[in-house]
């Protein structure tokens, strides 16, 4: 949750780099919601490798409710069989 205050500028100011921090560390402590907001940072930054190491991983804790909503955005931004480099 930290991690989306800094991605969105919600009571801070917006800090990427904070936000990416927050999400590697959550991702690394097996929180499924950190692990797809890394995952989808590091598909940002290009690093499709980490990207979807961290998307399966999410996928095997992730509440149904939440892996719809992950499949859809994976859906969305899978291009030739890579991962877009787009948040």
């Amino acid at each position: 949750m930290i991690g989306s205050f800094y991605e969105d500028g919600w009571a801070v100011d917006r800090d990427m780099e904070q936000a990416a921090d927050h999400y590697r560390r959550a991702a690394e402590g097996g929180d499924f919601r950190g692990q797809f907001n890394h995952g989808r940072m590091l598909a940002a930054n290009g690093d499709e490798q980490g990207a979807r190491f961290w998307l399966d991983r999410m996928q095997e804790t992730a509440t149904p409710a939440f892996l719809a909503k992950a499949e859809n955005w994976i859906r969305k931004n899978l291009q030739n069989g890579r991962v877009a480099a787009a948040v």
